[in-house]
């Protein structure tokens, strides 16, 4: 049963893609384009570094399995997306969020390829416990 905090949040995520496309659509119809269209890309990224709720987390979730792998890995690999990524992780630990935590582990799989990198960039030793030492 979501709260309405995580519907509010799943549904603000949804309007913002919805508006994007929507956008994009009339700006391809449209000869003089006053705004600068924001990329799929870059709202999924704003959006991946501020998501709160469980809910909203698997909404985004889901949405980001749909990038390739090397935009994916331009942000979430980063050591801030894999810092955000593993908090996501131990906070669907807590809760009962095993699908979040089944995306988070596919996340984690396409961006982080070199997981002895990610064990030495010092995330792991911030952020104990790590399941890769």
């Amino acid at each position: 049963m979501q709260t309405a905090s995580e519907r509010n949040e799943v549904k603000d995520m949804s309007n913002r893609l919805e508006a994007r496309e929507l956008s994009t659509a009339l700006s391809k119809n449209s000869s003089d384009a006053m705004y600068p269209i924001v990329s799929k890309e870059s709202l999924l990224q704003e959006m991946f570094f501020s998501a709160k709720t469980t809910s909203g987390r698997l909404h985004l979730a889901k949405e980001l399995l749909k990038l390739p792998t090397d935009v994916l890995k331009s942000f979430a690999g980063s050591k801030e997306g894999l810092s955000t990524l593993y908090s996501w992780i131990l906070d669907s630990l807590g809760k009962n969020a095993t699908q979040l935590l089944r995306h988070c582990v596919r996340l984690l799989v396409l961006v982080s390829t070199d997981l002895v990198a990610v064990r030495l960039s010092g995330l792991c030793s911030s952020m104990p416990p790590c399941p890769f030492k």
